[in-house]
């Protein structure tokens, strides 16, 4: 049910969803989906925090080094990566989520463990160099949490954006 209702938040919104589309792109019946989630914003709910969940895992792997550091350019390409792939599901979430606190309470904690998680990775023990990396990783999501809203058809932005971000990180930090 959980991948059926994201499936139908990439083709038809938030607004769009349904617990009755829902139950039959699952191929279930609509008291099944009420059986198992109290209302819509739970289901949405649960349909982010699944992608969260899976998103750090992802994530981490792609962007940690063998040694287990993160690597400056391969965080900022991971974040890169994951932003486009995920574009319009992210932009569903960017848009609603300042109006339905379910969303923003399971977008905020991930966002800013990513957001520190890039930060731990890219500074050193010096105050002036954490400072540096907290001003980058914050500028890097904000970009690509505003692509997400406004770019969000630009397929060649995006390629673009994936090969740019990275040196681009990576250069506010030098």
């Amino acid at each position: 049910m959980l991948k059926a209702a994201r499936e139908l938040i990439e083709e038809v919104g938030l607004d769009g969803l349904t617990l009755a589309a829902v139950a039959e792109r699952a191929g279930v019946a609509v008291g099944t989906v009420y059986n198992r989630f109290e209302d819509r914003a739970h289901l949405v709910e649960e349909v982010v925090g699944q992608w969260t969940e899976q998103v750090s895992v992802t994530f981490g792997e792609f962007s940690e080094q063998g040694n287990g550091s993160a690597d400056p350019e391969a965080s900022f390409l991971a974040l890169a990566h994951l932003f486009r792939e995920n574009r319009v599901f992210i932009r569903q979430f960017l848009i609603h989520a300042p109006l339905q606190p379910g969303i923003a309470a399971r977008i905020a904690p991930w966002l800013e463990k990513e957001r520190s998680r890039l930060v731990a990775g890219l500074a050193t023990s010096t105050v002036d160099r954490r400072s540096r990396a907290d001003l980058a990783a914050t500028m890097v999501l904000a970009t690509l949490e505003r692509s997400a809203l406004t770019r969000v058809d630009d397929e060649a932005y995006w390629a673009r954006l994936e090969v740019d971000l990275p040196a681009a990180g990576a250069a506010l930090l030098a």
